[in-house]
């Protein structure tokens, strides 16, 4: 679904989402050490995940114009207060 970068935070460089069909999503978050970190996820997320989803199958040529960083900070902040990868 999608791959990006998560600029800013402490504790995570990437996030990714993928998409099981009608069994949902999970998301996996690579953390600055190199760990790699999975939960899976509900709906309240699924706007957030279409969009970011969205813009990595978007051309590059727009995916330069389109600022995809607040999105990213604003699904995991959701994640954390949600109890996804609370510990990070």
């Amino acid at each position: 679904m999608f791959d990006v970068r998560v600029d800013g935070d402490t504790c995570v460089q990437r996030m990714a989402a993928i998409g099981y069909g009608v069994t949902g999503t999970a998301i996996i978050v690579m953390e600055k050490n190199g760990q790699l970190r999975a939960e899976s996820i509900n709906g309240d997320t699924a706007l957030l995940v279409a969009e970011l989803a969205a813009w990595d199958a978007s051309p590059l040529s727009e995916q330069a114009r389109v600022d995809h960083c607040g999105t990213v900070s604003i699904l995991l902040a959701k994640l954390r207060s949600s109890g996804h990868f609370g510990r990070l």
